[in-house]
Order: C-alpha cells, then sequence, then structure tokens
C-alpha cells in the first residue's frame, strides 16, 4: 500500500485537518482562517472563501472580516497549509 502526502493544518485543539469546510482537500502553501464556530470546533476556511463563510459581500475589506470574526466568533485565526502528512 503506498502512502498518500496531505498538507495539513493543526488547530488550537491540537485536532489535524486534512479537509477544508466543504470538505475539499487543503491546497500546499495556501493561506486559510481558522473559526470555530462552536465551543472546540474548528472549520478551516480557505482565504478566497471568508466573505462567502461569513455571508459577506465581494467588495469587504480585511478589516471588516476581522471586525465580524471577533464579534462572532470566540476564535479565529489564520494559517498557511503545510506539515504534510502520510496518510
Amino acid at each position: 500500500m503506498q502512502a498518500t502526502i496531505k498538507p495539513a493544518i493543526a488547530d488550537w485543539y491540537n485536532v489535524l485537518h486534512t479537509e477544508d469546510w466543504q470538505h475539499e482537500p487543503l491546497k500546499s502553501g495556501e493561506e486559510y482562517y481558522l473559526v470555530e464556530p462552536i465551543k472546540e470546533y474548528v472549520d478551516i476556511v480557505p482565504a478566497n472563501e471568508i466573505r462567502t463563510y461569513l455571508d459577506l459581500g465581494r467588495e469587504a475589506s480585511e478589516g471588516w472580516i476581522a471586525y465580524v470574526l471577533d464579534e462572532k466568533y470566540s476564535g479565529w485565526s489564520t494559517d498557511v497549509a503545510s506539515g504534510e502528512v502520510s496518510e
């Protein structure tokens, strides 16, 4: 059996994610938002989809995105997919 290498992001609960919030594989080197919609559960959202995730218009600035995240969610951060894991 051959191992498959997948890019991954570890959240602050040390859960290793290899898929985003829509169950698409993470892409190495891509930036993602880590958003905690409920306690101890983290969604991994591609940076280019954060406006859709937050139900914001395309013209929403980075500052507005950060404000909405701060007001709506208990935890969030950004990270770049790396730390490839074998499965």
